[in-house]
């Protein structure tokens, strides 16, 4: 980094879970140059794309197939089901990649940049950033947004 010049924006948000990304939406229907930072290729967030959604798409199918079992008691009977655990994570992957896509999209809809990379403040005013791929650079911001969420 020795050397670099430091491009400046108004504003980072640091992180693209679902604290980040609604703030950048905010500050960019505000009218800001919104910038953020996060590791993951795309915004969502562990919630998104490995906690909250995916679960609550296989509780929702856990949900069908008892309330299938205990229509018995009012009469109507179905066959045991079958779970083809393959097709059921595809679908489960479908679910995600579609709000996931969804997401995306508002991102472009309103400019705001994304920047794939480890986030590090080094002042009050500068992240250093590091790519997956090991480059580096500076960020300088006149004011920041920490919404890094917590790792399970």
């Amino acid at each position: 980094m020795t050397g670099v010049e430091p491009r400046r924006v108004p504003l980072v948000v640091l992180g693209g879970g679902p604290g980040g990304y609604p703030c950048a939406f905010a500050a960019a229907d505000a009218g800001l140059d919104v910038v953020v930072v996060d590791d993951a290729d795309a915004p969502g967030g562990t919630c998104l794309r490995n906690g909250c959604i995916p679960s609550k798409a296989l509780l929702h199918i856990s949900r069908v197939i008892t309330e299938a079992a205990d229509a018995r008691e009012a009469g109507v009977t179905f066959s045991e089901p079958i779970v083809d655990l393959d097709r059921l994570r595809d679908w489960k992957n479908e679910v995600v990649a579609g709000l996931a896509g969804g997401v995306s999209q508002l991102v472009s809809a309103r400019k705001i940049e994304w920047i794939s990379a480890k986030g590090k403040l080094l002042d009050e005013h500068t992240l250093s950033l590091t790519t997956k791929s090991g480059d580096q650079s500076l960020l300088e911001f006149d004011r920041l947004v920490v919404a890094t969420g917590a790792r399970p």
